[in-house]
């Protein structure tokens, strides 16, 4: 698939024909400089942009063809995401904003909190349910970001640059729970966007962009089509 964006007569291509494909229970790091289209490529794995060209298929079915409706339903229900900057809602508690997600998909408040609280404790924070994101500290903000995206049970994780904004020990805890939660979801892809060699390091496979396109690994020449029957393909 390819996405370009026009800029004045000039048409940058942020992924030039990109082919790969996406097991389930993979863990995936896509690493590469600034600007060589890694969080696009996250962004189209997550529904929230469509490639200008080609196709993305999530078990076989291609998103080109669904509304915003179904892809909104998607995000909601299958996919789960971890931002750089956490993207917590000031005004509500821990708790609650675990909660959000599950309000938007419907689910009824008993097991809505009861599976918030659950996923707080798993990261660590069943004492902190009440606190709101300005009384906790970059690395509890994050955690918290983690446990609103587990705790729909997500087929798919995406962690935009989960630990870009924390120090060296509070980025090492996060990705401590970042992949521990996700052993938690059987049969669920986490993909992690990086410029942390450590975090990448602890991936399964390491996918690697330069200028839109991915690199071959050293001694292997990446197929034109890298599909798995079950998984994810792009």
């Amino acid at each position: 698939m390819t996405k370009a964006y026009q800029s004045g007569r000039e048409t940058m291509r942020a992924l030039d024909d990109v082919s790969l494909g996406l097991a389930d229970g993979e863990r995936v790091a896509v690493v590469g400089p600034s600007g060589c289209g890694k969080s696009t490529l996250l962004h189209i794995i997550g529904c929230l942009e469509r490639p200008t060209a080609g196709t993305y298929r999530l078990d076989g079915v291609d998103t080109l063809g669904l509304g915003d409706r179904h892809l909104a339903r998607l995000r909601r229900e299958v996919l789960g995401f971890v931002f750089q900057r956490f993207h917590l809602i000031q005004e509500l508690s821990a708790v609650e904003n675990v909660e959000l997600p599950l309000l938007y998909r419907g689910m009824a408040g008993a097991e809505r909190r009861r599976r918030a609280v659950a996923a707080l404790a798993a990261v660590g924070l069943d004492d902190r349910l009440s606190d709101r994101p300005g009384n906790l500290s970059g690395g509890e903000q994050q955690r918290v970001a983690i446990a609103r995206a587990m705790a729909g049970q997500p087929r798919v994780i995406l962690a935009d640059e989960p630990t870009g904004n924390l120090d060296a020990a509070s980025a090492a805890q996060v990705a401590d729970l970042l992949f521990a939660s996700h052993a938690l979801i059987p049969g669920a892809i986490l993909v992690v966007v990086t410029h942390n060699p450590e975090l990448a390091a602890r991936a399964g496979r390491v996918i690697r962009l330069r200028d839109g396109r991915v690199e071959p690994r050293e001694g292997h020449a990446e197929p034109r089509e890298d599909r798995v029957e079950g998984g994810l393909p792009c």
